[in-house]
């Protein structure tokens, strides 16, 4: 069985002289959240309800530290082990030093039983039974001992410990904890994004602050991966939060103004005068772009089996809102065997009334090669825009197995090449 698609004449073929690869810009949006440390919600104690001689513990959640709110304990009556609590809340915590718990329980199941794993939701927390026993007969006490190391946390944590068992009823259930965790040392943003920067407008500023719970902090050197960041040191002063006196130093950086079109990654190695956090390191990352706006960056096509049809397209159009004309579009380093026949479209314009500004469609149509590996090349789109001259859009093929991708109604046709300006 054969199959074959509709091949357009040339948009305008272009001497294969070499052309810049433009390279494939991971566009990153770094969240650089503003975390409320020094003041993280946690719960506060019920009132203790009185002992009743004989009566099973019902859960509660046991707290230290400072508590607000009030939280129900789980329904433990299907439960084969009755805890006395099976939350526990150690309320605002530092983050130098991992704390812990020990869960106290008693075989109430009637029969010998066996815990048989212990996991939890997180690797910051560990589980384990005391003195690692796991077969109580009935009657029996025991407890299960729960650390949880904050390190590299901020503000609330809560987290799950889950316990199996061999009980025919209820094999499993979950204990939880929960912290507010106060960093010793707090960076703000925790990764200094200078967004998307035009090639041509990179001298770009942005401002980072330490707040220090320790007065007498200072910062005693910066050591930038790379040179060419400047580091301006705008002062330090002593502020409350929440009534509590803290350091707060801040600093502006200025990027490298010579980066070449892609995402850019750096850091910045700090060395303090803090015994406990000697040295930190901030990440840096910006986006350098183009004239071009590419949407998306890439030609991506869904592909079924070998020789089946794929199609896909992008939208071109100039982040200025210049008017601009398409010379040409080609394909560039795809196998023979993909047939990949290439178009542009006009999709309209921008700006007031269409005053300025262009809208292009590229399309791209071709068959599916015999392996995912063989999906190379791409498009190549050349216009009258200095800025944006000529453009390199890979291609990227999405296997998808037996089923149908979709094909355009429409066949590939093209557009009367403009003549340059």
């Amino acid at each position: 069985m054969t199959h074959s698609t509709c091949r357009p004449a040339p948009f305008r073929q272009v001497s294969a002289r070499p052309a810049s690869r433009r390279p494939a810009s991971a566009r990153m949006a770094v969240l650089a959240c503003s975390l409320l440390a020094f003041a993280g919600t946690a719960l506060a104690q019920p009132p203790a309800a009185p002992a009743v001689p004989g009566a099973q513990p019902t859960g509660g959640v046991r707290m230290t530290g400072t508590q607000t709110t009030p939280t129900p304990g789980p329904d433990q009556s299907a439960w084969p082990l009755k805890f006395a609590v099976a939350a526990h809340d150690w309320g605002k915590i530092d983050d130098t030093k991992a704390v812990e718990f020990k869960f106290e329980f008693t075989n109430t199941s009637g029969r010998t039983l066996n815990i048989t794993n212990m996991r939890t939701s997180c690797g910051c927390s560990a589980a384990t039974p005391d003195n690692d026993k796991r077969v109580y007969q009935p009657g029996e006490a025991g407890s299960i001992k729960v650390t949880f190391d904050p390190k590299g946390r901020r503000g609330e944590e809560r987290k799950i410990v889950t316990v199996d068992t061999d009980d025919p009823t209820t094999k499993s259930f979950e204990l939880s904890i929960r912290a507010s965790v106060l960093p010793r040392i707090l960076m703000e943003p925790t990764t200094v994004y200078f967004g998307e920067v035009p090639l041509k407008d990179q001298n770009r500023e942005q401002e980072f602050t330490i707040t220090s719970r320790e007065l007498g902090f200072a910062v005693k050197s910066f050591a930038p991966q790379d040179p060419r960041i400047k580091v301006e040191d705008l002062g330090a002063k002593q502020v409350e939060i929440d009534g509590t006196p803290v350091m707060r130093v801040r600093y502006k950086l200025t990027m490298p103004t010579d980066l070449p079109r892609g995402t850019w990654q750096s850091s910045l190695s700090i060395v303090t005068n803090d015994a406990a956090l000697p040295s930190m390191s901030v990440p840096l990352v910006a986006n350098l772009v183009g004239e071009d706006r590419l949407m998306p960056e890439r030609v991506m096509v869904r592909m079924s089996g070998a020789g089946q049809p794929f199609a896909g397209e992008v939208v071109l159009t100039a982040r200025s809102n210049k008017s601009f004309s398409i010379i040409a579009v080609e394909p560039y380093d795809v196998p023979p065997e993909m047939n990949l026949a290439v178009d542009a479209m006009p999709g309209g314009t921008i700006g007031a009334a269409g005053a300025a500004g262009a809208i292009y469609r590229i399309r791209a149509a071709g068959l599916t090669p015999q392996f995912v590996t063989d999906i190379k090349g791409g498009v190549l789109i050349k216009t009258d825009n200095p800025d944006m001259a000529e453009l390199r859009v890979p291609l990227m093929g999405f296997w998808i197995g037996n089923m149908q991708p979709t094909i355009p109604a429409t066949p590939l046709t093209t557009i009367a090449p403009a003549a340059p300006k």
